[in-house]
């Protein structure tokens, strides 16, 4: 019965692996097809922090938020990476963000005892369930920070527990790190919890 659970277990581990590489070869594969003006000033934006070497810039605004958290540091991390060629930096921020989101889960799950259903909970993720989630989170990147940050923060709540705030130091400061740091995004982090 043990290595009837242990191949379970393996192939749960294989069906992931492999719908990650899927995803990541189809977005590699005709995502330069797939680009619009929000996609595009992402890729824009990223460029111009490159130039002035930071993580954040006064010379961007947009119209209704303060960009805090958002996809466009791995994107800046592609376009290092590839400087010439923003369809292969786009396909590297996408394939990280996909490994962000996957890790994420597989921590959740973890923390929630689903054992060896946890990797098919992180397939679930990272699957196109729908043509939105698909755009916004998996191809667009354009929420998948915020979705991490919700799972982190989910992970630190559940972990925290029973435990005194003396026991939880770390945890509880990282919490409210990430709330706060999460909470610059305005309503776009609620629409994650």
């Amino acid at each position: 019965m043990k290595s009837g659970r242990k191949l379970l277990s393996i192939m749960a581990w294989g069906v992931l692996v492999a719908v990650y590489v899927l995803m990541v070869g189809i977005f590699a594969a005709y995502g330069s097809h797939n680009l619009n003006a929000d996609d595009s000033s992402e890729m824009v934006y990223a460029a111009q922090m490159n130039e002035e070497g930071s993580l954040h810039t006064e010379n961007w605004l947009y119209s209704t938020e303060l960009r805090v958290v958002s996809p466009v540091q791995l994107y800046q991390l592609g376009l290092k990476i590839f400087p010439d060629n923003w369809s292969a930096a786009r396909a590297f921020a996408q394939a990280l963000s996909m490994l962000g989101i996957a890790a994420c889960v597989l921590l959740f799950a973890r923390i929630l005892g689903l054992g060896m259903h946890a990797p098919l909970l992180a397939t679930a993720f990272l699957l196109p369930f729908s043509f939105d989630y698909m755009y916004i989170m998996l191809f667009g990147c354009h929420y998948a920070v915020h979705l991490m940050i919700s799972l982190i923060v989910l992970c630190l709540v559940m972990r925290f527990g029973g435990r005194t705030v003396r026991h939880a130091g770390a945890s509880l400061t990282l919490l409210v790190f990430l709330g706060l740091w999460s909470g610059l995004s305005g309503l776009r982090m609620l629409t994650m919890l």
